[in-house]
């Protein structure tokens, strides 16, 4: 029952931090005035206590992580958390079924290239956002992040690693300060995207159009740049 209730506060937290990303994209409407805002005004506060309700009840649970568990943490976090991410599609555009939503952020997350939406140049710009910076995120990968965040909670996050690398790994073959590297390799991943948005508004791109842009380039989703 432990274990469960360590899965539960884990996925709470990846939930909570989708939230936040998701908050980006409601000031980005607000600030341009594109029309999706309550789209975002009531799917980042469901998305927010979706992870608030699973994270904060299981506070007390002990934080140590299976390698059996991690696999199943791996399995909920790429089934479920797209589920969450298909809320600013589903209010915004009532006609789009849950199932091509579904479709839509699971490409989007797992970096494919592959979309249903039409006129992906006249959609708003927080949508468009919201598309690629899941992207983004996927392209380093949704557990490597939490990876990087998880030991704040005194969580390990190896078992994790393990769970998301494919092929046979060893917890030997592993560096021995595997939050460490993830932090730098976020941080290296964001540095270069910073300098590919730059270098993408010097030759003469705006700078919304530079950054979707950059997201799409450095996470290898090249479909998906508007």
């Amino acid at each position: 029952m432990n274990v469960l209730f360590t899965i539960i506060h884990i996925f709470g937290l990846v939930t909570m931090g989708f939230s936040g990303v998701m908050l980006t994209c409601l000031i980005t409407s607000a600030i341009a005035g594109d029309g999706a805002l309550d789209a975002f005004l009531m799917a980042v506060p469901i998305t927010l206590a979706a992870g608030m309700l699973l994270f904060f009840p299981t506070m007390k649970t002990p934080k140590k992580v299976s390698r059996q568990a991690g696999f199943l943490l791996v399995s909920m976090t790429w089934s479920l958390i797209p589920v969450f991410c298909t809320l600013p599609l589903l209010f915004f555009m009532p006609q789009l079924s849950f199932i091509d939503a579904y479709f839509e952020v699971v490409s989007d997350l797992t970096t494919t290239g592959a979309t249903l939406l039409s006129g992906i140049d006249k959609l708003p710009m927080s949508i468009n956002l919201w598309r690629h910076e899941l992207n983004w995120i996927a392209g380093m990968g949704i557990i490597i992040f939490a990876v990087a965040i998880l030991p704040i909670l005194g969580i390990g996050g190896m078992q994790l690693y393990i769970a998301e690398t494919p092929g046979s790994v060893k917890e030997s073959d592993l560096p021995p300060r595997i939050a460490q590297t993830a932090k730098a390799l976020w941080m290296v991943y964001a540095g270069i995207t910073v300098v590919c948005i730059i270098a993408l508004k010097l030759a003469g791109m705006g700078w919304f159009d530079a950054i979707c842009h950059a997201f799409s380039a450095m996470s290898l989703g090249g479909g998906f740049h508007t």
